[in-house]
């Protein structure tokens, strides 16, 4: 949290951000090392203090998230073993995860794919396999959190609606049924606009216009449109 505020304010500490991955890497660790003493058959007089606070240790899918985030506004897209290691053991604990912070994630992962997408085919600096590589984790990644966004869809205001759609489709999406997917949260997110009507006065029409605008760009067809 301390991390995305100072981002906020368009700090970005090296320093800061080199400690929190070095505690990072070792809570990921000590949690891997819990679930793989767990998966052992223990003696009775086998020690297990250690493994419940290593379990304590494991990080949640909120934390998860609030560590994407702040390492991608940190830019510190060399990481990329660590945004995987966070990615999956987000995707581990998704079904514990809150729509706000589904949103969160969803968020951090479209900012990294962007950033994929700019180093390959809009400067060039990378091989065109290093974007085909990434699409291929981005389309697993993106099918797990879309579907349960639309799970959680209840616990998501309009304006995490717009998020996930203004970064859902960072890399063109070619599959048809994330398409069909990100569809239908888009549809569940008319309920949200049916919410905030009054409090959006009279830049209502406007917003409705533009959530149209957002959301048919995952239409596979006319009837979708409509």
């Amino acid at each position: 949290m301390i991390l995305n505020s100072l981002a906020d304010l368009d700090i970005h500490n090296p320093t800061l951000l080199s400690i929190s991955r070095e505690k990072i890497v070792r809570i990921l660790d000590a949690g891997q090392l819990a679930e793989d003493q767990d998966n052992q058959i223990m003696s009775p007089d086998q020690e297990v203090k250690p493994l419940i606070e290593k379990q304590q240790e494991q990080l949640k899918p909120v934390g998860c998230a609030q560590f994407m985030t702040a390492f991608v506004r940190g830019e510190m897209f060399k990481e990329v073993a660590l945004f995987e290691r966070l990615e999956a053991r987000f995707i581990e604990r998704i079904d514990e995860a809150g729509g706000p912070t589904l949103v969160t994630m969803f968020q951090a992962h479209g900012a990294w794919a962007a950033h994929v997408v700019d180093e390959v085919l809009v400067k060039k600096k990378q091989k065109k396999r290093v974007y085909k590589i990434f699409k291929k984790y981005h389309d697993l990644f993106y099918e797990h959190c879309v579907v349960n966004l639309i799970k959680k869809a209840d616990e998501i205001n309009l304006k995490g609606f717009f998020l996930v759609l203004v970064h859902g489709n960072v890399t063109s999406l070619k599959l048809r049924h994330n398409l069909r997917v990100m569809q239908k949260f888009a549809v569940r997110g008319v309920e949200a606009l049916k919410t905030e009507r009054e409090a959006c006065g009279k830049d209502f029409e406007p917003i409705v216009a533009k959530y149209y605008d957002i959301s048919s760009r995952y239409c596979l067809n006319q009837e979708a449109h409509q």
